[in-house]
């Protein structure tokens, strides 16, 4: 029995589909265009001051555009409410056990009361503070497919300088 070097056997049907593959002629494949836009919706947990949560449905959203920015946009009592961050500050909060951010975002992750693997994103402003929990997971999943859509480091590959330059000069002119 032959062996391909990959522990498959030449007669493995992985092997055999491989080998199909390479011969096929198939037509050329037409390149993917990442969409724009990712988001996902989420569950989150507004705590008040006594720790106390309310069930929030919330938007995640990262836009190709803005390579370096992830939102968070959610309703609270009929107000929407839609922060804008740094994406690496998400990142960095899914794996350090110290909250990242030094402004008016902060994330960190945790344990919450009855032992589930949990992220919590704190928001301030002047017009108030805002405690989120999220499962690690919905977080985890998003930021995976955010750091797929832009690897880490690449971020300045998809920004279109010539746009952003001309919409400041456009908003000056008006």
């Amino acid at each position: 029995m032959m062996t391909t070097g990959t522990g498959r056997t030449a007669s493995s049907p992985g092997f055999k589909l491989n080998r199909w593959l390479r011969r096929a002629k198939l037509p050329p494949t037409v390149p993917s265009v990442p969409d724009p836009t990712l988001a996902q919706s989420v569950t989150l947990e507004l705590l008040d001051a006594t720790g106390t949560p309310k069930l929030v449905v919330a938007e995640l959203r990262y836009e190709l555009s803005d390579p370096y920015a992830v939102t968070i946009a959610f309703m609270v009592d009929e107000s929407p409410v839609s922060w804008t961050f740094g994406r690496d500050l998400l990142t960095m909060g899914l794996d350090l056990y110290t909250p990242s951010g030094d402004g008016d975002v902060h994330v960190w992750p945790c344990f919450d009361p009855s032992g589930r693997a949990v992220v919590i994103i704190e928001l301030t402003s002047p017009d108030g503070a805002a405690l989120l929990r999220a499962t690690a997971r919905d977080l985890s999943d998003f930021a995976r497919r955010m750091t797929t859509a832009v690897t880490p480091g690449t971020e300045s590959a998809h920004l279109n300088v010539d746009a952003a330059i001309a919409e400041i000069l456009g908003a000056g002119a008006a």
